[in-house]
């Protein structure tokens, strides 16, 4: 059960309306939570009402969740589906959308690696500009990777948090090497396979929230057909169940019961992440006709 729930509700009147909405009346409503961190899930709420009212109209000021779960937890998880417009890891400075884990990793290990010279730099700087100007300068940072830079909090830095940062670097290397020599059929195989488990997972998913919208139902039936195959041929022609989805009835748990909404934003992360397997398929056999 999810145990940390924010809801935002948002009204607007009159003139403050936007002049291509549909109505006299702007009411935006959004809902979010988190199993972990009531952190997470105030920042999750704060970034979809901001991309609800950026449907519109075009932001000044906004407001700015910082939560002190962010190293901690998966920031896919923390803020959902990545909205187009917020995919790039430049544009993203607020931290509220990256979901390219190994950008920011790779943005840790830097800081740690020059820290001492950040904290003197910081320290002999009359203020904020100087200091900007000083980064520029001594490590020839840009803006964005400054304002990354003095986003991140000082126990992202712990030798030990370092030393996992190192070891998840070098696998994500090691992995992007062994793939760096594959042709466009080992490439496109590859993504298949992602896309393969991802609809599994989908299907499975779907399985469960099926079984929990009907499971008093599917239980009478159980009991009435206490043979195995009388029971699977009701569950296919009520349900379309094959013999092993019938047999996920017995073994289902509570937890499946009450997790309807877990799985349908799972069904969404993995619908999400298989049209990004199908974009990098069609990215990479771009770059191998252009390289032919």
């Amino acid at each position: 059960m999810r145990c940390n729930q924010v809801s935002i509700f948002i009204e607007r009147f009159g003139k403050y309306v936007p002049d291509d909405y549909p109505s006299d009346v702007q009411r935006i409503s959004v809902y979010c939570d988190d199993s972990t961190s009531i952190y997470a899930a105030l920042a999750k709420a704060n970034a979809m009402a901001v991309n609800e009212l950026n449907e519109y109209e075009s932001i000044g000021v906004r407001s700015y969740v910082s939560t002190n779960e962010y190293s901690k937890v998966d920031d896919k998880e923390m803020h959902g589906i990545t909205p187009k417009e917020k995919s790039n890891y430049e544009d993203d400075l607020e931290l509220q959308f990256t979901y390219k884990a190994g950008e920011l990793r790779k943005d840790r290990i830097w800081v740690h690696e020059n820290f001492d010279e950040i904290m003197q730099l910081i320290r002999l700087s009359e203020n904020k500009k100087d200091l900007v100007i000083q980064l520029k300068e001594q490590f020839g940072l840009q803006d964005f990777q400054i304002k990354k830079l003095l986003s991140m909090r000082l126990d992202m830095f712990s030798k030990h948090d370092y030393l996992i940062d190192i070891e998840e670097q070098k696998e994500y290397e090691s992995r992007k090497n062994e793939r760096k020599g594959w042709n466009l059929a080992q490439m496109v195989r590859y993504y298949e396979k992602k896309m393969l488990e991802a609809k599994k997972k989908i299907d499975e998913y779907k399985i469960y929230i099926m079984i929990a919208e009907n499971y008093q139902d599917m239980i009478e039936i159980l009991a009435q057909n206490p043979d195995f195959t009388s029971y699977s041929d009701i569950m296919h022609d009520k349900y379309g169940f094959n013999r092993g989805q019938a047999g996920m009835v017995k073994f289902v748990t509570v937890e499946n019961l009450v997790s309807k909404d877990k799985y349908l934003e799972e069904i969404q992360k993995l619908e999400n992440d298989i049209e990004c397997y199908k974009e990098s398929i069609k990215k990479y056999s771009e770059t191998q006709n252009k390289e032919k």
